[in-house]
């Protein structure tokens, strides 16, 4: 009777050590399984960091290009200025001309003087103004890059949260899966030591 019941118990033992070994074998599969997501989160993260340090350049890029917009648009406000002074001056010797008839020929070559001042100043005024629009040109298509980098950036942001929700999945189902091997381990160590207490009282018998 003892060697039946000692049988018996040596198959639950075996049963218990198979169904270890297949649990073992399954947390090891989601073990490796676990790696390679681990390995492929890494991946996306280094992606998404490249992607940062363009998209932080490109900014950089941007400012500078903005601020030599603004220094260009200062010099265009102080040229209009002078323009705008040159006009007035213009017209108090048209108000001069037309009120001192016997001076105008004195004041005609004065006027024909400031005239050809004012023309290289609006000459100087367009070739700025034409520096101006070139340069808000490549500001918008620097500004349009920087949008679709950003697109970008938001495209491989939306990924590498899914491959981290992935992970944390994955992750959550190895540790069920590593307290599900822990328990059959800690019942096959009752069983063992159940095992041996019954191989004890059969050498006894």
């Amino acid at each position: 009777q003892h060697h039946a019941l000692f049988l018996q118990h040596h198959a639950l033992f075996l049963q218990q050590r198979a169904l270890f070994l297949q649990h073992h074998a399954l947390f090891l599969q989601h073990y490796v399984l676990f790696l390679q997501h681990h390995a492929l989160f890494l991946q996306q993260r280094a992606l998404f960091l490249q992607h940062h340090a363009l998209f932080l350049q490109h900014r950089a890029l941007f400012l500078q290009h903005h601020a030599l917009f603004l220094q260009h648009y200062v010099l265009f406000l102080q040229y209009r200025a002078l323009f705008l002074q040159h006009h007035a001056l213009v017209l108090q010797h048209c108000a001069l001309v037309r009120q001192h008839h016997a001076l105008f020929l004195q004041h005609h070559t004065l006027f024909l003087q400031h005239h050809v001042l004012f023309l290289q100043q609006h000459a100087l005024f367009l070739q700025h103004h034409a520096l101006v629009l070139q340069h808000n040109a490549l500001f918008l298509q620097h500004h349009t890059l920087f949008l679709q980098h950003h697109a970008l950036f938001l495209q491989h942001h939306a990924l590498f949260l899914q491959h981290h929700a992935l992970f944390l999945q994955q992750r959550a189902l190895f540790l069920q899966h590593h307290a599900l091997f822990l328990q059959h381990r800690a019942l096959f160590l009752q069983h063992h030591a159940l095992f041996l207490q019954h191989h004890a009282l059969f050498l006894q018998h």
